[in-house]
């Protein structure tokens, strides 16, 4: 390939890159190719299988009644792993892994070896989130905390972080959360600067207010003095939103700085990787209402409950044109962009593009990709939507990297560029193809779930991702739904109390002509299932254990975890976003106005610090 002059530890900037977009695209895009040809044919991988949570640094001072953001934890990434490797009990593997996050207050641990095909390692779970966040605690100072949190309720208000940096943020341009809140990270650094440059526009969203009995009528957020309405207007392309009943944000780091939890599971082989991405994907917005974790940011009650709105702004380096398209399916060049985080573009059905149960009905919302890349796709062997889907991929603009980075990508073996790529998009779920790093296979990784407050729920989640997988894999269920229908989903999963007030569309089985028929089902009856209907995915889960032959301790103790999930979805026990919330409004401090101050935030976090001290456990885990 054409080669980007050599300088030594050396940051690509948009302008450099944009020269040589074109073959840096068909570079990665090739390197991917290469993965796959190695791997298409592998089989009988073992269903190994990890989770990620991200933590949270704290600033506790008593003596003011305030909690704020660390940004030290960037220090502390080094410490973390000497520590988990000085403290192996796994034979050559620590119990943990730690890596930098978007935010400085923020640090991602994984376990440090995948789990198991066995139940035993499901049971292990609890026990190694419980190590980890003991880990961190030991190199925290008399005055921090850590925490598993989605998004810090005053994250952007002010006083919010320590050190408190200095306004406006260089990097974004926001008046709101300065350039000491980024990782230093290069990779977040280049994210951040070439989107806005790509787009033209910094990040400006409008997250709608929760309006209680003494909220304003008609709230106008205060903006910062530099933001006039000239300025609005230049940023939305001369339309700006009304900004009445709205809260400011202005950085992509109220996306990029929330915290997740994820789950990925290695399939045996392409054909299973796919069939379980696809379904994955259409259980994502059940997975985010059952989740919502996120009620509050910049220190406003919002009437969102979850991370999701933050997250699709983070990154969008869309222009205007590639926002509106033309929505036509005939014109792959001009159809709509998704943002980077998103929901998935389309399914990837079989490898057979003449199946019977093509899953083309189902792809009802225009892609647009490179037809050179999808051309490229297609003479290297692939069927036509996973042809699509790459296509889509590659034809984004990279976003990160070194000049150093690019040099001898041409190289066998080179995967670099194909990496950089693939991980700067973040849909849903994601298929990961085998890793000649690691030797890991194909696998599925799951996104969509917030983060919550406690080790228990944490784990009962994630056992209730695998186990279902599992299910899903054994049984063969068919819950596809059109694209459509999911995108509108993941919308009505994102708003307040989805978890009780929302319906989904839900594939419920088959017309007499085999037509696909399709209900509006509430969390509830999805995941527990419908008295003569639908029969839900935790009987799925439990048919599939009963054919298991658990020893009895063993089915009870996972049992534990999947009631956790069953009683969340029935209104037995609230989501973190609906306990959280009842906690603000409920607070002495809390006058009806949307308002979550200093003092109520620091009381909420010690509510929260106490639920993991000693193992106590909160409403959110027992219903009372």
């Amino acid at each position: 390939m054409a080669q980007l002059p050599v300088e030594p530890d050396t940051r690509v900037s948009y302008e450099d890159c944009l020269p040589y977009q074109p073959v840096l695209q068909r570079t990665g895009l090739l390197q991917y190719l290469a993965l796959w040809r190695d791997g298409r044919t592998r089989a009988d991988d073992p269903p190994l299988w990890g989770d990620e949570v991200e933590y949270t640094l704290l600033h506790v001072d008593k003596d003011t009644s305030t909690t704020r953001l660390n940004c030290r934890l960037r220090t502390l990434v080094a410490e973390l792993n000497e520590a988990a490797a000085a403290d192996q009990t796994q034979g050559d593997s620590p119990r943990s892994i730690w890596h930098y996050e978007g935010g400085r207050y923020m640090v991602e641990g994984t376990p440090g070896s995948p789990y198991g095909d066995t139940f035993t390692d499901l049971l292990a779970v609890e026990g190694n989130l419980r190590c980890r966040r003991r880990l961190l605690g030991s190199l925290c100072h008399f005055d921090e905390a850590c925490v598993t949190l989605t998004t810090f309720p005053r994250l952007g208000a002010s006083d919010f972080m320590i050190p408190s940096g200095v306004l406006p943020s260089q990097l974004t341009g926001s008046h709101t959360i300065p350039d000491l809140a980024i990782t230093d990270h290069l990779r977040y650094h280049q994210i951040t600067e070439n989107a806005a440059k790509r787009c033209g526009t910094t990040c400006i969203l409008w997250a709608p207010i929760y309006r209680d009995v003494r909220t304003p009528i008609n709230f106008i957020d205060p903006l910062p003095a530099a933001i006039t309405p000239e300025n609005l207007r230049r940023l939305y392309h001369g339309h700006p939103p009304g900004p009445r009943d709205c809260v400011y944000l202005d950085s992509l780091y109220y996306g990029f700085g929330s915290c997740s939890l994820q789950a990925t599971v290695q399939m045996p082989n392409l054909v299973r990787a796919r069939y379980l991405y696809d379904q994955l994907s259409v259980l994502a917005p059940v997975l985010l209402a059952l989740t919502a974790a996120a009620p509050a940011t910049k220190g406003y009650l919002l009437e969102t409950d979850t991370r999701w709105h933050f997250l699709r702004s983070a990154g969008d380096d869309r222009r205007l044109d590639e926002m509106i398209g033309t929505a036509s399916r005939d014109s792959p060049t001009t159809a709509p962009f998704r943002p980077r985080y998103d929901s998935i573009t389309n399914y990837l059905g079989t490898d057979n593009d003449d199946a019977a149960d093509s899953v083309a009905p189902y792809n009802d919302v225009p892609v647009r990709y490179d037809p050179d890349h999808y051309a490229t796709c297609r003479q290297a062997g692939l069927d036509h939507w996973y042809s699509v889907h790459l296509a889509s991929i590659f034809t984004r603009d990279l976003m990160s990297g070194r000049r150093e980075f690019f040099h001898g990508q041409d190289a066998p073996g080179a995967t670099g560029l194909s990496d950089i790529f693939t991980a700067s998009v973040w849909p849903t779920t994601k298929l990961k193809p085998p890793c000649p790093r690691t030797g890991a296979g194909w696998r599925v990784e799951c996104r969509p779930m917030e983060l919550q407050y406690t080790d228990g729920q944490n784990a009962a989640l994630a056992v209730f991702v695998v186990l279902l997988a599992r299910a899903i894999l054994h049984d063969e269920p068919n819950f596809y739904v059109p694209i459509s229908h999911l995108d509108d989903n993941m919308v009505r999963a994102a708003r307040r109390a989805a978890v009780r007030q929302e319906t989904f569309s839900f594939r419920t089985g088959q017309g007499h002509e085999g037509t696909p028929v399709y209900e509006r089902l509430n969390v509830n009856e999805i995941i527990n299932g419908q008295s003569g209907g639908f029969t839900g995915l935790l009987p799925l889960i439990h048919t599939y254990l009963d054919g298991q032959n658990l020893e009895a301790v063993t089915r009870t103790k996972i049992n534990r975890h999947l009631a956790l999930v069953g009683d969340r979805a029935s209104g037995k026990l609230p989501t973190c976003a609906e306990w959280m919330r009842s906690f603000i409004q409920h607070h002495p401090q809390y006058y009806q106005d949307s308002i979550v101050s200093a003092p109520i935030n620091h009381d909420l976090m010690m509510a929260i610090l106490q639920a993991n001290g000693d193992g106590a456990t909160t409403a959110v885990e027992t219903a009372e």
